[in-house]
């Protein structure tokens, strides 16, 4: 019958090539050979996860390029954060102590993203919509958090800027974990360790030039 033919053709496809051919239209295929035409069976065109196109390490190397940037928003918000709660009225203590609000965030967004956007299925790809919206929503925390003085009052403006730092905080963490990613799955094998070098000396490069 057509489903034995069709389990002994998979069955031979699978080891002869590994997995198992596509048969879209097997019952063309019987007909055909019942008739007396040559049906020749091949592997299925897919290529080998080490012979997919690899990107040139300067392309990589150009979509790293914008976590130099990320690192300057960090080193600049660090320092600068606690003056400006001072400026608002914070207490010393409290202002220097906002500043855990970067590695507490960091601990807990950078998980939740990265494991969501591994799963998000896209026309866009799964890391660009997450990459832009943490891009958005960083520039409309930043804007409300230095604007805080000039939208309330002496007191309101300081109970509206600290939650809002730490939006902040959480919404780079959402921009920078799936760009790192992104380079990742587009890196072949041997170019991983490669561009994780790149990134830390673009860290490197940022925290020089957001300190100096």
């Amino acid at each position: 019958s057509s489903a034995v033919c069709q389990g002994a053709f998979q069955r031979i496809s699978r080891s002869r090539y590994g997995r198992f051919l596509p048969t879209p239209n097997f019952q063309l295929l019987t007909a055909s050979a019942m008739a007396g035409e040559g049906v020749v069976a091949g592997p299925a065109v897919h290529k080998p996860k080490g012979e997919q196109d690899v990107w040139p390490l300067w392309k990589l190397c150009l979509m790293a390029l914008p976590q130099l940037g990320v690192q300057v928003l960090w080193c600049f918000i660090g320092p600068n954060s606690a003056p400006y709660m001072l400026h608002l009225g914070m207490g010393p203590a409290l202002a220097t102590l906002n500043n855990v609000a970067g590695p507490i965030t960091g601990f807990f967004t950078g998980p939740i993203v990265g494991a969501t956007s591994d799963g998000l299925t896209s026309r866009w790809g799964r890391r660009r919509p997450v990459i832009v919206a943490g891009l958005v929503s960083t520039w409309i925390a930043g804007m409300l958090f230095s604007a805080a003085e000039h939208m309330f009052s002496e007191g309101a403006a300081l109970f509206f800027a600290a939650p809002m730092y730490w939006i902040m905080d959480v919404t780079i963490n959402i921009l920078q974990t799936p760009h790192r990613a992104l380079v990742a799955d587009l890196a072949s094998e041997s170019q991983q360790l490669p561009m994780q070098v790149v990134f830390v000396f673009f860290m490197a490069l940022g925290n020089f030039i957001g300190f100096s």
